[in-house]
């Protein structure tokens, strides 16, 4: 007689001979399970992307283009999430979402945000935006 994945109890006879599972309840909370450590990571990549999207914003907000390392730090900006990024002109071109920047060891510069209709612009190649 096999037994539950979930809960361990012998699985009554009856429907399929490779049955996993002792119930629907069972079967749903098993797959939940594998599921919940998936979602949480996700959900933490979500916040820091949101939040590094929120300071970038502000940034644009006052009017900067550009910040160091110390001043992100404190604003809580992590340099390890983004969007995208690729090399253009031999420098490291971000995005988080539509705001775009590049980056050195001690700053980020350049920062601004790109125009909806370049964004989805086929064949237009990263980093060759006609915006100012």
């Amino acid at each position: 007689m096999n037994h539950c994945l979930e809960c361990g109890d012998e699985i009554p006879y009856g429907g399929r001979k490779d049955r996993k599972f002792c119930s629907q309840t069972c079967r749903n909370q098993y797959h939940n399970d594998r599921r919940s450590y998936d979602r949480i990571v996700h959900q933490r990549v979500d916040v820091a992307l949101q939040k590094n999207y929120r300071i970038l914003q502000h940034l644009l907000g006052m009017g900067l283009t550009q910040a160091g390392n110390d001043e992100l730090f404190l604003l809580g900006f992590r340099r390890d999430y983004k969007t995208s990024c690729t090399v253009v002109n031999h420098r490291m071109e971000s995005r988080c979402y539509e705001i775009s920047y590049k980056e050195s060891e001690t700053r980020i510069y350049d920062i601004k945000r790109i125009p909806a209709e370049f964004l989805f612009a086929e064949g237009t190649p990263p980093g060759q935006y006609p915006y100012k």
